[in-house]
This record gives C-alpha cells, sequence and structure tokens, in this order.
C-alpha cells in the first residue's frame, strides 16, 4: 500500500518512540488532514475520536485528542462555522396568523389591572 510520507515518518516515530506524547503527536499529525475535513463537513470532534478508535488508528485518550485538536488550532474553524451559521427563527418570533389567534390561547405580557384579583 502507498503510505504518504507524513503516515510513513508517523509509523517511523510510533515505533521508535517510548513516550506516548510523541507517539500520540505523530499519529495525531499523519491524521491532521482528515480530521480537518471531517471537522469541516461539521462532524463532532467525539464522533471523529471515536471513529478513528474504532478503526485502530489512533490509541490515545479524548482527552488527549482534545488537546491535540485544540494545539494545531483545528477548532477556531469550527467555532467560526458555528457563529456564522444563520439561526433558525423561533417559533415566537413568527408572528401568528388569524387562525392561530382564534383557535388557542394566546399570552398577552402586558398586564390588564382588571384581572388581577
Amino acid at each position: 500500500m502507498n503510505h504518504s510520507l507524513s503516515e510513513r515518518i508517523a509509523a517511523k516515530v510510533g515505533q521508535n518512540s517510548t513516550r506516548r506524547g510523541k507517539q500520540s503527536f505523530s499519529t495525531f499529525l499523519a491524521l491532521r488532514t482528515e480530521i480537518k475535513q471531517a471537522m469541516d463537513d461539521g462532524w463532532s470532534i467525539k464522533l471523529i475520536w471515536q471513529t478513528l478508535t474504532d478503526e485502530k488508528k489512533i490509541n490515545f485518550s479524548y482527552q488527549r485528542f482534545l488537546l491535540l485538536v485544540k494545539k494545531q488550532g483545528l477548532t477556531r474553524n469550527v467555532v467560526e462555522q458555528i457563529r456564522n451559521t444563520p439561526h433558525q427563527a423561533s417559533p415566537s418570533s413568527i408572528p401568528a396568523t388569524k387562525n392561530d389567534q382564534a383557535d388557542g390561547f394566546v399570552f398577552n405580557p402586558s398586564i390588564n389591572q382588571e384581572e388581577l384579583i
């Protein structure tokens, strides 16, 4: 199978390294473009981590994965996407039609002194 240079380096560092931190970092770097693409596609960080763990591509904790995502600056794109996404109108901001007002309860936020006991 033809692996990229980054994947071959990550494998070599993973085999020669005695520290798990170096191994997890090199593995993360080899998968960085895939992780970024999945995040850009809207997948959650936890689901990405779970998938990579299930596929046995990574073997480190979710906390370590989160730390690496933050250190590599991948979370900025997600936050910007959420901020730039137009929000759906809430039901209270949608004007009521004549049929809606006649059939059900209509809340009037102003106080009517005559209705108070």
